[in-house]
């Protein structure tokens, strides 16, 4: 019989299992060295990253002490002199000489086409690299606009330091707010048939609180509370059950200087830019009323004084240059006759009423509301790019006949104006779709109120429509009764600015804008989450739970674009003094 002799195999046994923990140990020791390692490496780029974030700010510091000094307090001749850009190249290189070799400031402005002769906006990049003791390197980069246009084209949605903005369900904002009196509810309020015929003022349902992805600069209070950092002020934004939608903004006090628009005087300084002659200057006072008003106008016709005395009352339409390139149109014409103006590329393009006094030699501009100043209609394509219309009286856009119509060109209106489509298809049936629609590429200014609604609104070659009414905006019925599917495919490419008031609903309609919404008086908006409602008499019913809206999209979303004040830049108001826009910071 053949026996195992086991002497020694404990042994071995022993050694095996201590090589293994032996093995085991220095993993774990290998592994809290690495590990401490990448730890302090990490340290070492989250503190080279502060240092180049807090150097940024720093740089931004300057530029807004720099552009408040009364140095920079702007003005026509500072172009023509090139002050203007003798100040700013010496301010940034000595910036660049302070922070020398972790700043490189680029100026962008050509790739925006701005001319530096002609425009006081700049587009910088700011890049500030920082190195720690091993040569590691964070760069921290943001692009910079700087444009003399008033602060309310900041700002995705908003109110005045003196107004108020009402948020009332669930809105979803992304970009930045503000205003003083913010007031903020998970209630929406709507118009529909039950409450117009029981002569309600607004119906009511219960629905989400908005969301707001972006800075919120109060000047007043959020809900009566003026204690801004009050945790429980979080409370009153939306949170989702889809992550991507939550929306709970930095909530600030605003201390910034706001630069106002003065309405009146930018719509008399656009008046005098169009008179090409040295007349009377137009003032805002010319703008207080009916008599008042006449007398601009007038005063942008005087070049073509004798054309017009010398005519029968008739044919004046179709006169010739004048002194400036000014094409007249006369209440019974049509936009035909604007298309076929430009033709001869005119720079100035009028619709009014005249009435000649052939004994005074003269010829008077009737008021906007003569029986006899019909609007002007516009209802297809008009195409006056490097012209401005001036409408004596109201304007009418309508989409209905056409379906889409494209507006190419700058547009001063003395009374009021409407953007419309129709709620048919073209075989005359209720539409369930929105299927008119203006594609703009231009800014707007009224005297009077604007109105939107029935029609999409959408971009043309690569703008937008920039909206700036003096009195109250009214936008409905846009999108109305439609699905969200993906809303992001149409957008409400525009800006819209109101002097006043401005009230919007996003409950049977579905908004969606690229752009901004600011009134200076008051802002109102409503909106509810839900992917699709019926149209019926009485909304309410129809609203789905405030739990279930918590999954669903909103009806109303803004989406700041700051590229209008690229855009629109020479249509658009300016001011005495710089703004500064930052785009976001990149971390690379």
């Amino acid at each position: 019989m053949i026996t195992r002799n086991e002497k020694g195999s404990s042994l071995i046994l022993v050694l095996l299992v201590s090589l293994i923990f032996m093995t085991l140990g220095l993993t774990i020791v290998a592994a809290t060295i690495g590990g401490a390692k990448r730890t302090e490496i990490r340290k070492e780029d989250i503190a080279t990253t502060y240092e180049a974030v807090k150097i940024m700010e720093e740089v931004i510091a300057k530029f807004h002490y720099e552009i408040s000094q009364p140095s920079f307090k702007l003005n026509e001749a500072m172009l023509k002199d090139t002050r203007y850009k003798a100040q700013l190249a010496t301010f940034i290189e000595d910036l660049q000489s302070q922070y020398n070799p972790s700043l490189k400031i680029t100026n962008l402005s050509n790739e925006y086409d701005i001319n530096p002769l002609e425009h006081f906006t700049r587009v910088y990049n700011i890049a500030v690299t920082a190195t720690n003791a091993d040569g590691r390197t964070r760069t921290a980069s943001r692009r910079l606009f700087l444009s003399p246009t008033p602060s309310f084209l900041q700002y995705a949605a908003g109110s005045s330091p003196e107004g108020i903005v009402n948020l009332n369900g669930g809105s979803k904002i992304i970009g930045n707010m503000y205003g003083n009196t913010f007031n903020i509810s998970n209630t929406v309020y709507f118009n529909d048939e039950v409450s117009q015929r029981n002569g309600q003022i607004e119906n009511q349902a219960p629905s989400v609180y908005p969301s707001l992805q972006g800075e919120l600069s109060v000047r007043g209070t959020i809900n009566g509370n003026e204690l801004l950092s009050d945790p429980s002020l979080s409370n009153y934004f939306f949170k989702s059950n889809i992550s991507s939608e939550n929306g709970v903004p930095i909530i600030k006090r605003a201390t910034s200087e706001y630069v106002d628009v003065n309405f009146k005087k930018t719509f008399a300084q656009k008046i005098n830019q169009l008179q090409g002659y040295s007349g009377t200057p137009t003032t805002e006072d010319n703008f207080n009323d009916e008599n008042s008003i006449n007398f601009a106008i007038k005063s942008l016709l005087e070049p073509c004084r004798e054309i017009i005395i010398n005519s029968n009352e008739d044919s004046i339409s179709g006169t010739n240059n004048c002194d400036s390139p000014l094409y007249l149109i006369e209440k019974d014409e049509n936009y035909l006759d604007i298309n076929s103006a430009i033709q001869p590329k005119y720079t100035t393009v009028v619709y009014a009423d005249i009435s000649l006094d052939e004994a005074e030699n003269d010829f008077e501009i009737r008021s906007p509301n003569h029986v006899e100043n019909a609007p002007l209609f516009v209802t297809n394509n008009l195409d006056i790019e490097d012209a401005w219309l001036v409408v004596h009286g109201d304007l009418v856009i309508d989409s209905s006949l056409q379906s889409t119509i494209e507006i190419n060109g700058n547009i001063l209106v003395t009374g009021d104006l409407i953007i419309r489509g129709d709620n048919l298809t073209p075989d005359g049936k209720e539409e369930l779709q929105e299927d008119d629609e203006v594609q703009f590429a231009s800014t707007i200014y009224t005297l009077g109120k604007a109105e939107v609604y029935n029609t999409k609104i959408s971009g043309l070659n690569n703008k937008q429509l920039v909206l700036l009414a003096q009195q109250d905006m009214i936008i409905t019925r846009i999108n109305e009764f439609r699905d969200y599917t993906n809303p992001a495919n149409t957008p409400l490419e525009a800006y819209f600015y109101t002097d006043s008031s401005a009230t919007l609903y996003g409950v049977g309609s579905l908004f969606n804008i690229k752009g901004g919404l600011f009134a200076k008086e008051s802002l109102t908006i409503n909106a509810i989450r839900q992917n699709s409602i019926q149209k019926s008499y009485n909304l309410a019913p129809n609203i789905i739970s405030s739990a279930a809206q918590k999954s669903q999209y909103s009806r109303f979303i803004i989406d700041y674009d700051r590229s209008v004040i690229i855009d629109q830049l020479d249509a658009l108001p300016r001011v005495d003094r710089l703004q500064l826009i930052l785009d976001d910071m990149m971390i690379q």
